[in-house]
């Protein structure tokens, strides 16, 4: 009987244990034949719960084992569990069960040296003594592994530590003592892989178990297409201001704070990039550097068996050598990136001067340039048709005549016809410049500026220059209708074409055709006041005083780490203490660029997806509005009295509209209608604004307040036009 516990215990039934209950039915233990003689009930009852360890221990053994041969195997199926995580809890699990094995050896050791004899038998309350703890840890043991065999995709990779750290808040020693030997084993596992990404900048994930993952196609398109530079070399792989990996944030384990990882996630990314794009060595980081992050870690890597409180004590250190590293990483950056031969002042004006029209007169070049091709073209349906050759031509001489006309940064920067996204927010004004076609503005970079740019940095760029360049595109074409609508309506003619004596009352009357004119002239005005206003609060309020103010923030800290670049970095473990005048850092720097592109951002009233609709709307009136009395000119209807027809302009005229009745002032209809719509939509604008400002800029779709947005409304109501609720459309036909 003896043998037969200890063959049960050890996880094999034998000919008193059987597997209970027996077939057909799935068998859920081991236990003695209900047939068996000679056996109290007490006896039996014992000797089936020490059976059952036997069963949670087979079953235990068995995933362990499953778990260590899978391993070896070619294909694992998903909705098993597998990975490294797994396989640090079989190994933890595999040192738990040794124990156990131990107790049976000791077991049988006692039994076979009779030390444990009373009358020449063992009793089996010794043996159930010795196994007495075994009964709290198999059972929970056996629930763990349940827990994750049923969901193991809940409990994969990372997330095993938020579940093992469940279980170790319990009162029982022996479970919190077993749980917290399982927490070192994974913890192992993920020390092992933050050094991997953090020092070297590989990412060995096979598993996809790390809370830092690959970014996912979709997400991960370059914002700057790899072109040939300058100097005729191809931009390496991973240059764009997008970084290729991001935070899994359903795998960060419940104790590790999200501001770490996503210095984790930082600091590797770095690493990475420096990596892949350093074409020399004294592009890459200093091995002495990479050796003092590689200790810093592997003390963390080395500690024993720790408890959950010495676990939460190991992300506080986990917590202050990951700082230390991402410090000295931007401090090295910082050298790298900001000053010396990748200034990022220079970078900075370049983008002030091109995406923010700076340079005036390249940005009305190109909109020239712009309206000459689409003028060219005569097919109707331009959208999609411009090639990379074309226009880059316009880019190319728009700058001609200009101050930035030999400025090299003009290389960097391209004209693309982007792919069309119905109703997209993001494409709101980037039909305005090709009449159809909708176009962005590319900055082509390399490493290392991609360390300190994001992709979302340049999408804010490239939206501010879309809208930015709309509207000098709409002011430019309101101030030219000056040349079509100048000298005003002549009375050199002293009969008209249908006979009637201008003089006379009609629709040819001087009267009549006085009364046009104001309306042409009025709806002009208007118009170029609200876009003149506009332009003068994006330009004069937001980003002039942005950029200056954010140049004079960043410049001291510039001037101070070239100063003193040929000063000895410093050393990672050394003193952390600020000098008397606190410089920024590379990390310090690259926020308040961000900062500063949300202002502009919200400055320019783009923010809001209701506000930016409003002003695309009333620019595409604009726009509309121009065109109109380019046609009428071009027709005769206007621009005819202050000169002779040639003999094609009469003949395409009458041959145009042969057979046709049509009013040759119907485009005053139109100008009223666009007059009424135009009131309509800015009355709306304006008080859709006035609504933000009252409410300190929570509403509306805006985050915060537009910087000067008082001084805004305050130019548009400078005479209480859109106060006093004017909406009403003046003049008639």
């Amino acid at each position: 009987m003896l043998h037969e516990l200890l063959l049960v215990l050890s996880g094999y039934p034998g000919d008193v244990f059987l597997p209970s209950p027996p077939a057909p039915q799935a068998p859920n233990t081991f236990a003695i034949a209900s047939d068996f003689p000679l056996l109290h009930d007490a006896e039996r009852s014992a000797l089936n719960r020490l059976a059952n360890l036997g069963w949670q221990y087979a079953k235990i053994d068995e995933f362990v084992r499953g778990i260590r041969n899978s391993v070896t195997s070619s294909h694992i199926a998903a909705d098993t569990p597998h990975g490294s995580y797994i396989q640090a809890l079989a190994v933890a699990l595999n040192d738990v069960l040794r124990e156990y094995r131990d107790t049976i050896v000791n077991c049988e050791q006692r039994i076979l040296g009779k030390q444990d004899h009373l009358n020449g038998a063992v009793p089996i309350i010794h043996i159930a003594a010795a196994f007495a703890k075994w009964t709290i840890i198999l059972p929970a043991l056996t629930k763990l592994l349940s827990e994750i065999a049923e969901d193991p995709a809940s409990w994969h990779g990372c997330r095993l530590l938020g579940l093992i750290i469940q279980k170790s808040h319990t009162g029982v020693a022996e479970l919190r003592d077993i749980a917290n030997q399982v927490l070192h084993h994974l913890h192992v596992v993920m020390y092992k892989q933050i050094i991997s990404w953090m020092v070297y900048g590989h990412l060995f994930d096979p598993y996809q178990e790390f809370f830092i993952a690959k970014r996912p196609p979709s997400s991960n398109a370059s914002m700057s297409p790899a072109i040939p530079s300058s100097t005729g070399e191809q931009e390496p792989a991973g240059s764009s201001g997008q970084f290729d990996h991001c935070l899994e944030k359903s795998f960060i384990p419940s104790h590790v704070p999200l501001e770490l990882a996503e210095s984790i996630l930082f600091v590797g990314e770095i690493v990475k990039t420096v990596r892949d794009n350093s074409a020399s060595y004294s592009n890459m980081l200093p091995k002495e550097m990479v050796e003092q992050h590689l200790q810093l870690l592997l003390q963390l890597s080395n500690t024993g068996s720790e408890s959950y409180a010495a676990s939460n004590i190991n992300i506080l250190r986990l917590q202050k050598a990951v700082s230390t590293i991402r410090r000295a990483t931007a401090e090295w950056m910082f050298h790298q990136v900001l000053v010396g031969d990748h200034d990022i002042l220079r970078y900075l004006e370049s983008f002030k001067d091109f995406y923010l029209l700076g340079q005036g007169d390249f940005a009305r070049n190109l909109i020239d340039e712009c309206d000459q091709l689409a003028t060219s073209d005569s097919n109707t349906d331009r959208r999609h048709r411009y090639g990379r050759r074309q226009l880059d031509a316009l880019l190319h001489k728009a700058q001609f005549g200009c101050l930035c006309e030999d400025s090299p940064e003009l290389a960097r920067y391209s004209l693309r016809v982007t792919k069309q996204l119905e109703a997209s927010q993001d494409q709101l004004f980037s039909f305005f410049l090709l009449n159809g076609s909708p176009c962005s503005l590319k900055y082509h970079y390399r490493w290392p500026l991609n360390l300190f740019l994001t992709a979302a940095d340049m999408n804010h760029y490239d939206a501010m220059w879309e809208f930015l360049i709309s509207l000098k595109k709409v002011q430019s074409k309101l101030n030219s209708l000056w040349i079509v609508l100048r000298g005003g309506w002549s009375s050199g003619s002293t009969r008209r074409r249908d006979g009637m004596d201008e003089h006379q009352d009609g629709p040819w009357s001087v009267a009549s055709m006085k009364q046009r004119e104001r309306l042409v002239w009025r709806v002009r005005s208007k118009m170029l006041f609200w876009i003149d206003a506009l332009w003068c609060h994006v330009q004069n309020d937001i980003i002039n005083p942005s950029y200056t103010s954010f140049i004079d923030s960043i410049r001291p800290s510039l001037e101070k780490r070239v100063a003193g670049h040929d000063d000895a970095m410093e050393s990672v473990e050394g003193d952390t203490h600020s000098s008397s005048v606190e410089a920024l850092d590379f990390e310090q720097i690259q926020k308040a660029h961000k900062v500063y592109l949300t202002r502009l951002f919200r400055g320019c009233l783009l923010e809001s997806s209701s506000s930016s609709e409003r002003m695309s709307a009333i620019l595409q009136i604009c726009l509309e509005y121009c065109q109109l009395i380019k046609d009428v000119g071009d027709k005769g209807d206007w621009s005819s009295r202050q000169r002779a027809q040639t003999a094609d302009e009469i003949v395409a005229k009458w041959t145009h509209g042969f057979g046709k009745e049509q009013d040759p002032l119907a485009w005053v209809d139109d100008v009223l209608a666009m007059e009424k719509k135009f009131a309509v939509e800015t009355a709306e604008f304006f008080k859709s604004l006035s609504r933000v400002g009252m409410s300190h800029g929570n509403s509306e779709g805006f985050d915060g307040p537009p910087v000067h947005l008082d001084l805004f409304l305050a130019r548009l109501d400078y005479n209480k036009w859109f106060s006093i609720r004017r909406f009403n459309v003046e003049g008639g036909r």
